[in-house]
């Protein structure tokens, strides 16, 4: 799998332009890391796994002192963006269809509740 990265890497470093590219080293290896961490191959995550990334992420804000209160300041709407475009283009430029682009991770984008649990599985069995 780390050979699949790395020439999936390689395809986009000649792809996208210089500051696209900067962005997108950001926001793959921490999408990377978050699926090693998880025992997961980085590129077989489905919409929900995509999710609970972005969610994770979204409430992983720095915390600060405010007035003797600690409060976390949150993520800004526009890395999550970011976060979402550099794991799609990873997908394509390896060939996949991107799980970013599920109905239920834009509604999740636009501020939509929903719940992120595992799909049902078959118990048909």
């Amino acid at each position: 799998m780390d050979d699949t990265l790395k020439l999936v890497s390689e395809c986009i470093n000649g792809s996208v332009s210089n500051s696209t590219l900067k962005s997108y080293q950001g926001g793959w290896p921490d999408f990377v890391v978050y699926r090693t961490e998880n025992n997961l191959e980085p590129l077989n995550a489905d919409h929900h796994q995509v999710m609970r990334f972005l969610a994770q992420k979204s409430i992983a804000g720095e915390l600060y002192t405010f007035c003797g209160h600690d409060l976390i300041k949150a993520v800004p709407l526009y890395r999550l963006y970011i976060l979402l475009s550099s794991i799609s283009h990873h997908y394509r430029a390896a060939g996949l269809s991107s799980p970013c682009h599920h109905s239920m991770v834009k509604m999740m984008m636009k501020g939509k509740p929903l719940v992120i649990d595992n799909p049902p599985t078959n118990t048909n069995t």
